[in-house]
């Protein structure tokens, strides 16, 4: 049977999607059953919103760490990349009635989607979404997707984490490498469980632990 699951870690999940669609233009017989994203920016990456001049530093609110993620991408790969990921990672490329995600609509028809995101970073008092919380690189929002509009997400189930966004996350901060996304135990058994289930969640409630 030719048939996959795809999971997607960070721009891998959006890579995948790109992927489903693809193999639908060329009349692929792979059919795919469904798809996770784990720690993906959906609308974007506030150290991409950053460097394209969106967010602004003071969106840290003081953080240190927020801080130097944003001004060390913006040396290390937006200046280096000005019209690659910096550009194609920020919610201006993303979003909006003319954005990327738009272009894709009806890609994920008929495949369900288990979105997963982590929330370690967190502020107190007012904080700017687009920001915070987030798992170091990834706002949970945008790795929830939480404005994608069902035209382009119509199946979709979600899962937050106290987790970073990747190993090399938790080790600046100088945690264990279980405490980020591609290593929590609870990270692996949701995506098993995401692949396990795929054959009847479409028959099951659409936006199961997402944001409202």
């Amino acid at each position: 049977m030719n048939e996959v699951d795809l999971v997607g870690h960070s721009m891998g999940g959006l890579y995948a999607r790109s992927a489903i669609r693809a193999l639908a233009m060329t009349g692929s017989p792979v059919k795919v059953g469904s798809l996770v994203t784990v720690g993906t920016p959906w609308q974007g990456s506030y150290l991409a919103d950053f460097a394209n001049g969106s967010v602004p530093l003071a969106d840290c609110a003081g953080d240190q760490f927020c801080e130097n993620q944003m001004r060390g991408y913006l040396k290390d790969v937006a200046q280096a990349y000005p019209s690659g990921s910096a550009h194609e990672l920020g919610a201006n490329f993303l979003t909006g009635p003319k954005g990327w995600n738009a272009f894709q609509a009806g890609v994920l028809d008929g495949i369900p989607v288990t979105l997963i995101g982590g929330n370690h970073f967190t502020r107190q008092g007012p904080a700017d979404s687009a920001v915070w919380p987030n798992d170091g690189l990834v706002a949970l929002g945008s790795a929830l997707a939480v404005d994608i509009d069902d035209s382009v997400l119509p199946h979709r189930q979600c899962y937050t984490f106290d987790a970073t966004h990747s190993d090399y996350v938790s080790m600046i901060v100088n945690l264990p490498k279980e405490t980020a996304l591609t290593w929590d135990p609870r990270v692996l058994d949701a995506v098993n469980a995401a692949i396990e289930n795929a054959p009847t969640a479409l028959g099951g409630p659409n936006r199961e632990g997402c944001p409202a």
